[in-house]
């Protein structure tokens, strides 16, 4: 059995902060014609008793750096900023969800069976709805730019092939994710690529039915029979150098179970 499923979604006009760097910027930039302008005073916050003093290009540079062209600390503590939430971004994702699922019995040797699921991203494109701001594609890269920000595999599949005999089962699991390009906290500096993450487990049970246990079993496995880590991601996740939210940091596993029936 095959299927697949499409999704097209548009999030359109949600809430979000604009960030305090990107205000400054266009207030220096456009001055009065800033779209962020009263969210800037000077002696205290906006519509509270501050002055709105920057209404000309270039005028926030000029007292944040005086004539000497240099930074003043004193005239930067002078400043206070209100980062209102407005509804200007935009979200477009676009994605396959696929699942497979095939069993071949056979009379002497068991059962066989494959399965995998797996999600395929075409696009996750956010915009920020902000002039001068880019358009970030997260679809197969990791960044920060946005409250969706983090990794995002253009492919990541969950695959097993199970043996069953009798009453031995054995299961080999897969899990993989293609790699991405780190493209900054930004989402818009020059890639660096993050590699492929692929881990295997392990696993083996056994049923035993008899006597006045009606179901007894037994299983022993091992998840990530390699010990893989997560692949490097320093530049974005400076915290642990990798995203153990989408990569699991839990190494080689050994585990077993027993299960009763009465």
């Amino acid at each position: 059995m095959v299927t697949a499923d499409y999704s097209y979604i548009t999030l359109s006009g949600f809430q979000g902060g604009a960030g305090f760097n990107n205000i400054l910027t266009s207030i220096n930039s456009l001055g009065s014609a800033s779209p962020f302008f009263n969210s800037l005073a000077v002696g205290g916050f906006p519509g509270a008793g501050g002055v709105d003093s920057f209404t000309t290009p270039g005028s926030l540079l000029s007292y944040l750096t005086g004539a000497g062209g240099k930074g003043n600390p004193a005239q930067a503590a002078q400043l206070y900023l209100v980062d209102y939430f407005r509804n200007l971004a935009q979200l477009l994702e676009e994605s396959w969800n696929t699942t497979v699922n095939y069993s071949i019995p056979t009379q002497n040797a068991g059962t066989f069976a494959l399965a995998t699921n797996g999600t395929i991203f075409t696009s996750f494109q956010f915009n920020p709805g902000i002039a001068g701001l880019p358009v970030v594609q997260g679809a197969g890269a990791s960044n920060n730019a946005s409250v969706f920000g983090g990794t995002l595999p253009r492919y990541r599949f969950y695959t097993t092939v199970d043996w069953t005999y009798r009453d031995l089962e054995v299961t080999l699991a897969n899990t993989f994710a293609s790699g991405v390009d780190d493209r900054g906290g930004s989402g818009t500096l020059p890639p660096i690529r993050v590699s492929d993450y692929a881990t295997w487990d392990l696993r083996t049970a056994y049923d035993w039915r008899g006597g006045k246990v009606k179901d007894l079993k037994f299983a022993l496995g091992i998840n990530n029979l390699a010990n893989r880590m997560p692949p490097l991601d320093p530049r974005v996740f400076t915290d642990n150098n990798a995203d153990v939210s989408t990569y699991s940091p839990i190494g080689r596993f050994i585990y077993g179970t027993v299960t009763i029936g009465f």
